[in-house]
């Protein structure tokens, strides 16, 4: 098995993406308008999945499948290569969990509302 450092730098860079528009739709008070009306049309069918909107690392692990599609990070190589995928694309999702908190820190550390 081999570590590629190159890939990781790459994980990381797009975990800050990931970290920054799942918190943002997740807590921003610019998207709670759209929140609750999700909530008022699928909440009595759906009430799991219209609660996962609210929650930032939930929101995280649907929105890094784009960019990992795209970008295709594979941090480690070895002969298992959906394995390797998924090692990878497990790594953006919890590197985007502290640059999510990261950014709220700055956020509420400048004043900023919403």
């Amino acid at each position: 098995m081999q570590l590629s450092l190159g890939q990781l730098g790459l994980t990381a860079v797009l975990a800050v993406p990931v970290g920054l528009v799942s918190l943002t739709l997740a807590k921003a008070e610019v998207f709670e308008p759209l929140r609750e009306a999700i909530d008022r049309k699928f909440g009595k069918r759906f009430p799991t999945a219209v609660k996962l909107l609210r929650c930032a690392l939930c929101l995280s692990f649907w929105i890094a499948v784009p960019l990992a599609a795209v970008y295709r990070p594979r941090i480690v190589e070895s002969a298992w290569a959906v394995a390797d995928v998924l090692v990878s694309y497990l790594l953006l999702v919890g590197l985007a969990a502290p640059a999510a908190f990261l950014i709220f820190l700055f956020h509420s550390a400048i004043g900023a509302k919403g």
